[in-house]
């Protein structure tokens, strides 16, 4: 049976729209439709054909065959799935500063009508929420997560995790746990933001493609469509029908912020309690990578 052999595993707000994008501008790259399958973490009952034949129908010899879909960092359930289903599969993970990113994720359930809280009050229902031990372990975990999926987009809506989507660290642990290093790759949204061509080309060369292949235009990480294009681009995400939207919108759909104005700005004492809170999640991040990362503390 065929199947994946890569797959982009988050994080929300990250760039992973853009990954998927970049990525797919290479002749032996083919990548799912649409970009964000459902199957490992709420479809995976229906086995493995089901998500071949759904989700890449389409596919025609490429050597490099993956998806992106960043709820499968978050969910802990959905490594063990991946292992028993592609265990050979290449990892990759796109990381933000947390602050940035549950702001970013706030601002996007806002703009699509979700979230009525503002974005203080939401973080302090959140973090009531995890006291409380609102997580997703194990089958119970896979269960409880499916049964606040909502259609038409599956979607959990009723429940925030603006802030335990940013414990980047104990995530990967769940991958690290099940696979060698060698198969996951992790980068960075400031790198991707930077220089994005040398990004992709070394993910290239992770997947095992050709990186020298010709590279097409890089669009900018945060653009959006005009005001009148905003009705369409919001019924074709809940109506799951994203890939009838043209291919040069599809990077852009991540970032509706700006076809409605700026994102707004967060005030300081949210912002430094945000960085007091994520700051053990940092350091352990910084452990486990290797990297300085304390631009992300201040």
């Amino acid at each position: 049976m065929n199947r994946p052999n890569f797959l982009i595993l988050g994080a929300t707000k990250c760039g992973t729209t853009a990954l998927y994008e970049y990525l797919g501008q290479h002749p032996d790259v083919c990548l799912s439709r649409p970009k964000e399958p459902h199957f490992f973490h709420a479809e995976y009952e229906k086995g493995l054909e089901y998500y071949w034949t759904t989700y890449y129908a389409h596919w025609n010899g490429e050597t490099a065959v993956g998806e992106a879909h960043p709820v499968k960092l978050f969910l802990p359930f959905v490594a063990r799935r991946i292992r028993a289903s592609v265990p050979d599969a290449r990892l990759i993970v796109i990381l933000r500063n947390p602050v940035d990113r549950a702001l970013s994720q706030w601002w996007m359930y806002r703009c699509d009508g979700y979230e009525r809280l503002s974005f203080p009050a939401a973080i302090r229902a959140n973090l009531k929420n995890l006291y409380v031990g609102n997580v997703f372990e194990g089958e119970a975990g896979a269960r409880r997560w499916k049964g606040l999926l909502s259609s038409p987009d599956l979607r959990p809506h009723s429940i925030r995790t603006y802030l335990d989507r940013g414990y980047y660290a104990r995530q990967l642990k769940c991958y690290l746990a099940l696979f060698p290093a060698s198969q996951l790759k992790v980068v960075l949204f400031d790198d991707l933001r930077r220089d994005a061509a040398t990004v992709v080309r070394e993910l290239w060369k992770f997947l095992e493609v050709d990186p020298a292949a010709p590279l097409g235009e890089l669009l900018p990480m945060n653009p959006g469509p005009t005001r009148q294009m905003f009705p369409v681009v919001r019924l074709a995400r809940r109506l799951g029908i994203n890939e009838l939207v043209p291919r040069w919108l599809v990077p852009r759909m991540r970032y509706l912020e700006s076809v409605i104005g700026s994102k707004p700005k967060m005030d300081p004492a949210t912002r430094q309690w945000l960085v007091t809170h994520y700051d053990p999640h940092v350091r352990e991040l910084e452990e486990l990578l290797g990297r300085d990362l304390s631009h992300w503390r201040k």
